[in-house]
């Protein structure tokens, strides 16, 4: 199943609901609910240009932890949801071994990039979200605290 039919590319990776338009994730099937862009092959694993799906975030977190899991040579982890049918479960495990196929290619190439990934509280986000608007994007921000940081601890060196 290399080419699944059942996702859908959204090219322009813009989160635009037209009214009246039915959102839903493409691996559970949840209907109208916030979701995200995943890029099929994570951005840092060289995918920023390559096709998007819409996803919940649930389903979004836990396609990702699974391909952790595998990462540390352990089995893919079954779907948290015991109702999931066999579609269902064949979209996550597509998507799974897909992140998990770029990890394993990316690894030990000169360039790479990295991916830091934490929860945020309600405050910090509030506060990231102000800082972008000032520095143009969240991830902006968070280089210019990085570099400032780093500044007031070790001085120039890098």
């Amino acid at each position: 199943m290399d080419n699944p039919q059942y996702l859908v590319v959204n090219p322009t990776k813009k989160i635009i609901i037209p009214t009246g338009e039915q959102v839903e994730c493409v691996v559970c099937d949840l209907k109208n609910v916030p979701y995200e862009l995943h890029h099929v092959v994570p951005r840092h694993l060289g995918g920023s240009k390559g096709p998007v799906v819409n996803i919940c975030g649930g389903c979004h977190q836990m396609i990702h932890n699974a391909a952790l899991v595998m990462k540390t040579g352990k089995a893919m982890p079954d779907p948290d949801d015991d109702s999931w049918n066999a579609v269902k479960k064949e979209k996550y495990a597509y998507l799974v071994r897909v992140i998990f196929k770029a990890m394993v290619a990316a690894e030990g190439h000169f360039g790479k990039v990295w991916k830091y990934s934490r929860i945020w509280t309600d405050e910090e986000h509030n506060q990231l979200i102000r800082l972008a608007k000032i520095y143009g994007s969240q991830d902006r921000a968070l280089e210019v605290a990085l570099e400032k940081l780093h500044k007031s601890h070790f001085g120039d060196s890098k």
